[in-house]
């Protein structure tokens, strides 16, 4: 019975899933860079062909200190808490981990820089997914994203070949945020049905999964997981 119980959930999260996701408010691809800016000192501009080619590096080069950096279009956030940025980011196939590290910071019109976060990247890949969450302060009505490689030079540095910001809460621990990414979607309801099918434990999750705090980890707190996404 729990098992079919689990199935109907599971059918209504997908069959309504699609006007749950967070809203996209910015993107950038190959097909979609409108508005954007590089920063360089270089020839490389804004086009399908160059993203493609994973030509927008960021790195600071040592001889003329000016820093590869791109500028996402204003961003309105007002009655945001915070912003959700992926990032699709390829390296070099040679690379000191540390020295690609992603900055993504949120800056206010004229550059100022309200707060950032450094995303490390694994040494045993080349491209690689990233997602942070970055807070509005209160009161910010408009914002642009800074990304920025700090410590990475031209022989160590990484390319940014998308970008998707979405809306999203940053209010400290999220419930029903089962796997700690920030958001609230449907990975997070395949986490609750793992725990409760032994695929996996709770400790194997970044937040509670008893959603609903009953004691029991159960198809009730798969519904509540639904129940959030629904509202969101």
């Amino acid at each position: 019975m729990t098992k079919i119980k689990l199935l109907f959930a599971f059918l209504v999260l997908w069959v309504m899933c699609v006007q749950a996701q967070p809203r996209e408010i910015a993107t950038f691809s190959r097909s979609n860079y409108a508005g954007w800016t590089y920063l360089n000192s270089s020839s490389v501009e804004l086009t399908a062909q160059e993203i493609g080619r994973g030509r927008v590096t960021l790195f600071t080069n040592a001889k003329d200190g000016l820093v590869r950096e791109l500028i996402s279009p204003y961003i309105t956030c007002s009655n945001l808490d915070a912003l959700t940025v992926n990032v699709k980011y390829r390296t070099e196939y040679s690379y000191i981990a540390d020295r690609v590290t992603l900055k993504v910071a949120l800056c206010s019109l004229d550059g100022y820089e309200y707060g950032f976060t450094m995303t490390p990247v694994p040494a045993e890949e080349y491209d690689h997914d990233l997602t942070t969450v970055l807070s509005v302060p209160a009161g910010t009505a408009m914002c642009r994203l800074h990304f920025t490689a700090p410590y990475a030079d031209v022989d160590n540095c990484g390319a940014i070949m998308e970008v998707h910001v979405f809306e999203g809460a940053n209010d400290g621990y999220q419930s029903g945020d089962v796997n700690g990414d920030g958001i609230v979607d449907v990975d997070d309801v395949n986490q609750v049905i793992n725990v409760i099918l032994g695929i996996s434990s709770s400790a194997d999750c970044e937040g509670d999964v008893d959603v609903d705090g009953s004691g029991l980890v159960d198809v009730d707190d798969v519904n509540a997981v639904i129940n959030k996404i629904l509202l969101s």
